[in-house]
């Protein structure tokens, strides 16, 4: 007859999210099991190898805290084991949940793999090389691990290995990350002034015909989001990104004060591009207007007036009037570009950090496109408050 152990799982302090509510299972592999008991805890998370900041953290919204199932994997030498366990299996007090009743697991020594709100891929799965690739189309928010009351937490910084031995309690405290960062852009919608002479992308003071300008932020897109990444070890770029900013020009935007967007992790740089609208004496412009040489001309009749044999009317693209050295803001629009980065300037993106960006002060009228005029970039300051979300976590052993 065969002994058998008992794995007692008291989980604490998930602030985190959700998956399948399929029923728990144990896969027996032949290893022989004992009486052992197990104090299982879940901690805070903890961001990869580059902290982005020492921010305060957060708990994080109720969508991004909902618990449905947790799976656990334990890697013996020549079997593994798998456990998933539906919420019914806690008590849940405050930001506490507590294992109901025991489970039963092979003893021996096992390496433990923690999936929060994970699916279960079968017995003989390599939990170790599990990755999740996005596929971006017409939309940013089609993170399937992101999804309310649905994230996805592993215990990517905090892999143990764990001895079940036969009438003894194993206590373990196990910290997991959410697989996604938070992209929050809270830039607000009134208008930034510019000063009178601000220059241009080209380094030229601009004169604005005594007229003020401010600039209004309408719509953002990210560049370079990365779409795969793998679950327990280093993240992993995909060869195509989403929306690379030096291959795309055409890119898909959300309005200002709209959602939140969830990304994976990336060790390259991910940037946002703003487009926004012109100001003039505190009216939004409408017709295009055009920049030479630093001065400006506020529609085609004031250009024409002065460049009397110009190759395009009014209807001409910007990439023709920027051929022959002249800016066109078509329709009144301009457009910015920031790299995000993090409290250390390393500009890549962390999982399980929120990155909370908004617009610090504008000082140029921007570029024609979100491609630049030309060559010609127009950077501005972006402020970057980076927050971990946390679990508060309490283990007790009695």
């Amino acid at each position: 007859m065969k002994l058998r152990s008992l794995f007692l799982a008291s989980l604490a302090a998930i602030a985190m999210a959700s998956c399948s509510n399929e029923n728990d299972q144990i896969i027996d592999n032949g290893v022989n099991e004992g009486n052992a008991l197990m104090q299982f805890a879940i901690s805070a998370p903890e961001t990869r190898a580059t902290t982005p900041s020492a921010g305060e953290a957060e708990e994080g919204t109720a969508a991004e805290n909902g618990f449905s199932n947790i799976v656990i994997v334990l890697k013996y030498t020549t079997s593994q084991t798998v456990l998933n366990l539906p919420a019914d299996k806690f008590k849940k007090e405050g930001q506490m949940l507590y294992m109901i009743t025991p489970e039963i697991v092979p003893a021996g020594s096992a390496t433990t793999y923690v999936f929060v709100n994970g699916t279960e891929d079968g017995k003989d799965a390599d939990y170790t090389n599990l990755f999740y690739e996005a596929s971006y189309t017409n939309s940013y928010d089609i993170i399937a691990i992101a999804q309310d009351n649905n994230f996805l937490m592993a215990n990517d910084q905090d892999i143990k290995t764990l001895d079940f031995t036969e009438g003894q309690t194993t206590s373990a405290t196990v910290a997991v990350n959410r697989v996604v960062a938070k992209l929050e852009e809270k830039t607000p919608a009134t208008p930034y002034s510019v000063d009178i002479k601000a220059t241009d992308v080209d380094g030229n003071e601009i004169d604005y015909q005594g007229k003020t300008l401010s600039i209004k932020f309408a719509n953002y897109a990210y560049t370079d989001l990365n779409q795969k990444t793998n679950l327990l070890v280093a993240g992993t770029t995909s060869a195509n990104l989403f929306q690379p900013f030096e291959t795309s020009k055409s890119f898909i935007y959300k309005t200002i004060g709209t959602a939140d967007t969830y990304c994976l992790e990336n060790p390259n740089a991910v940037s946002i591009v703003y487009k926004a609208k012109a100001l003039w004496d505190g009216v939004e412009a409408t017709e295009s207007f055009y920049t030479v040489n630093g001065k400006l001309y506020m529609n085609y009749a004031e250009l024409l007036a002065e460049y009397h044999a110009l190759p395009y009317d009014d209807e001409g693209t910007i990439e023709q009037f920027n051929s022959i050295g002249i800016n066109k803001f078509e329709k009144g629009f301009c457009y910015y570009r920031a790299i995000i980065e993090n409290a250390n300037g390393s500009q890549n993106i962390v999982r399980n950090n929120i990155y909370r960006l908004s617009v610090g002060s504008v000082s140029n009228l921007g570029t024609t496109g979100p491609g630049g005029n030309g060559d010609k970039l127009a950077f501005l300051k972006l402020d970057v408050q980076i927050n971990k979300w946390t679990v508060n976590l309490n283990s007790f052993a009695f």
